[in-house]
């Protein structure tokens, strides 16, 4: 077993790896196959550690509400935007996302309100474009950090009109694609356009940025993008004088997917004092081009502990929490980002969940994760071909790599590719410490079993964890994993997989069958185990369509649309807590399939079935006799009948042929519409010759006893049903059973 090390930033993979100094940088092409062996331990060096801004921010929990649709004349063309909604039920202080209006598109984006009436509110720094509106309005405070005192200046949104140049394009693009506001600009360069100037933007202000060294800023292209292009901070309004030239960078983007992608350029020294314009200028003919620019911002120094970027994470940095990215910055807030896809990110979908957890104001921290290089490559960042046996594990120091004190996160700045790629017949992996952000898919699996993931992240990606589905994939252990606003999945296990302490949280998707914990349609998933999970602000927190013999333990949901939701399976819960008024959904009726919680919200005693359009709960407040539990079946949604009746197992008893049994019990009912039965069905060995079977026929609210006797004529195991069917939201009570 030998010891190997890895360092993304500043390795070389024609290093041996075999100490710090001669780290590798990959495990592509450093730590491949011929120089591992199964046993071998790879470390992987930190990110950088956690800084104070000294700046208080504040969080707020909980879910994104249903939108407010809003009707015609209800925002105004004016400075600020005055919204018309009655009984709002918002308070001065709190955000909003107005998105997908149509008519005043400049409403559009997240915004600090101030209350005027119980039926009116501004948007507060919003300048509308129209009077009118077709879009949604909803709470947005649990998607955003928000500051008093902001430590960068918003130069630019990019939700106006540029002023371009001769066979150039600038529009608006208010359908698809933004970060803040309204949306982004996009700039089309024509092939007769040449060189020089490309666009310029009068800012209609005077900005002083000399406490300023950096800018950030969203950028996107549909192809490779050119050299010799670059933005301009202008003394003057008409981008014609520039005060300071950042270059911008060349994403490569093999796929032709448009994703933005953060850029931070650094001057090196104090930005202007006095920037009237930003201008973009090509220095030689770049040919042909389409380009994406949003949420333009300048920064502090990266020295400085206050300095936040599009490249920063963000946290409480306290016990449990996670490292959120910044989808963008306004004037009194952060922007929580939410996955790679821009157009999921986009102010026009209401699909950002943001924060889960307590809401407080405290001191606002960074990090600097580690970064590959900008791309939208569809092939895998690490493709992991050892066959055996590897621990693969984080957080080393970055001095000498020697203790393991810290993170390791990586940024794959929103490129359409994979962080590990663990494929080919690989097992028994132990992936350690190692947290990933902005990529498509964080951790894939395929023809790949026996694998550990302890404390390992997965956040804002289009999945988290997903495991293909392969008869081959299974065996998985999960410890300590968090996968905290994705896209669509947060975790996808495969066959007797194992989560204990995992979180699945704001993970919200337009698709079907997508949610925290999932499995996919037509892929039978069996024998798996959730021990001491948490599932929370998706929309669907256990997404169980075909989980098999699975259970949850000791579990915990709130805020999901459904915190179950299966299709064609029976779920066993033991001692869990949900949250949500209605927890459950089974998907396909007429099949008996069954959601079991016992001790229901940790209730001693609480049991809780939820049948398709029917439950059945233990009961104690409604009795035969005062000591134990009475049961209660109640039908909800469509009818049952006699042919699909609700049915509670009630006993299943050893048989003596020849020795006659009687069984009695005690029904009630609510309504004399629903029918209650004691029922021991046929085919049973042991049992009666056909269906015997006992109706009630007192009236309602009255205790009548039931009896069914029979003969068995040989030795047997039979079972004993109680049944109902009739009407919505009626129940039969069913008590004190007795066999002789």
């Amino acid at each position: 077993m030998a010891t190997f090390y890895l360092d993304p930033e500043n390795g070389n993979d024609a290093n041996d790896g075999t100490t710090f100094a001669n780290r590798w940088k990959t495990l592509t092409t450093g730590a491949t196959g011929p120089r591992t062996a199964p046993g071998d331990i790879i470390r992987v060096i930190a990110a950088s550690g956690a800084v104070n801004t000294g700046i208080s921010g504040t969080w707020s929990n909980g879910p994104i509400p249903a939108g407010l649709t809003l009707g015609s004349n209800s925002t105004t063309n004016a400075v600020p935007v005055v919204v018309t909604y009655n009984s709002h039920g918002l308070s001065t202080g709190d955000f909003v996302q107005l998105a997908n209006s149509t008519v005043n598109t400049s409403a559009n984006g997240i915004w600090k309100i101030n209350v005027l009436t119980s039926n009116t509110f501004q948007l507060l720094g919003s300048s509308g474009n129209a009077t009118g509106s077709n879009g949604t309005i909803t709470k947005a405070n649990s998607a955003v950090v928000a500051f008093t005192n902001p430590p960068y200046k918003i130069i630019e949104n990019c939700n106006l009109g540029w002023t371009a140049a001769t066979n150039v394009s600038v529009t608006v693009n208010s359908s698809s694609f933004g970060k803040e506001g309204r949306g982004s600009n996009t700039f089309t360069l024509a092939a007769a356009f040449g060189s020089g100037m490309i666009a310029y933007r009068n800012l209609g202000v005077t900005l002083d940025l000399s406490s300023y060294q950096q800018l950030t800023f969203w950028l996107g292209y549909n192809n490779v993008s050119p050299s010799g292009v670059s933005l301009r901070l202008c003394s003057d309004t008409l981008g014609a004088v520039p005060v300071n030239t950042f270059n911008l960078p060349i994403i490569t983007n093999t796929d032709g997917t448009i994703n933005f992608k953060p850029i931070v350029v650094d001057n090196g020294s104090a930005l202007g004092s006095a920037i009237k314009s930003v201008s973009l200028f090509a220095s030689y003919d770049p040919g042909t081009l389409d380009f994406y620019l949003d949420n333009l911002v300048a920064c502090k120094a990266p020295s400085a502990p206050d300095c936040l970027t599009l490249h920063h994470l963000i946290s409480k940095n306290t016990a449990d929490e996670t490292w959120y990215t910044i989808r963008s910055f306004h004037q009194d807030c952060i922007c929580l980002d939410h996955q790679t896809d821009v157009f999921a990110c986009s102010p026009f979908s209401n699909h950002t969940r943001g924060y889960t957890g307590t809401t407080e104001t405290v001191l606002l921290y960074t990090r600097m994760p580690i970064r590959p290089a900008l791309g939208t490559n569809s092939s895998s960042t690490i493709n992991l071909f050892q066959e055996t046996q590897l621990t693969i594990t984080g957080g080393w120091n970055r001095t000498d790599m020697s203790t393991q004190t810290g993170e390791t996160w990586i940024d794959g700045q929103c490129g359409w590719s994979l962080l590990f790629n663990v494929n080919s017949t690989t097992s028994d992996h132990t992936f350690e410490n190692l947290h990933a952000t902005r990529y498509d898919t964080a951790f894939y699996m395929t023809n790949a079993q026996g694998h550990t993931y302890n404390n390992c992240s997965a956040n804002c990606c289009r999945a988290g964890f997903y495991t293909h589905y392969q008869s081959t994939s299974a065996n998985t252990n999960y410890i300590n994993c968090k996968a905290y606003n994705n896209g669509e999945i947060g975790f996808l296990p495969q066959d007797n997989t194992i989560f204990t302490n995992c979180k699945a949280y704001n993970t919200v998707s337009p698709l079907a069958n997508q949610g925290g914990f999932v499995t996919t349609v037509n892929d039978i998933t069996q024998y798996v185990t959730f021990v001491n999970c948490s599932a929370k602000n998706n929309n669907y927190g256990f997404k169980l369509d075909y989980y098999r013999d699975s259970k949850l333990i000791n579990c915990d949901t709130n805020y999901n649309t459904y915190a179950i939701d299966v299709l064609n399976c029976n779920i066993q819960c033991y001692n869990c807590i949900f949250n949500e008024a209605a927890p459950f959904r089974i998907q396909q009726s007429g099949h008996y399939k069954q959601i079991s919680s016992y001790n229901h919200n940790q209730v001693a005693n609480a049991h809780y079935f939820y049948l398709d359009d029917a439950e059945i709960r233990s009961e104690t407040s409604v009795r035969h006799t005062a000591s134990g539990l009475a049961w209660k079946l109640t039908q909800l949604g469509t009818p049952r009948d006699k042919y699909y009746p609700i049915i509670l197992p009630i006993a299943t008893i050893a048989v003596r042929g020849g020795q006659s049994l009687t069984v009695k019990g005690w029904f009630r009912r609510t309504s004399i519409s629903q029918s209650g039965k004691l029922v021991v069905p046929d085919y049973q060995i042991g049992g009666p010759s056909g269906v015997l079977d006992a109706y009630m026929t007192a009236a309602i609210d009255t205790w009548e006893e039931l009896s069914v006797s029979w003969t068995p004529a040989e030795n047997g195991v039979v079972r004993i049903n109680a049944e109902s069917y009739g009407v919505n939201n009626h129940s039969v009570y069913v008590d004190d059973m007795s066999i002789t």
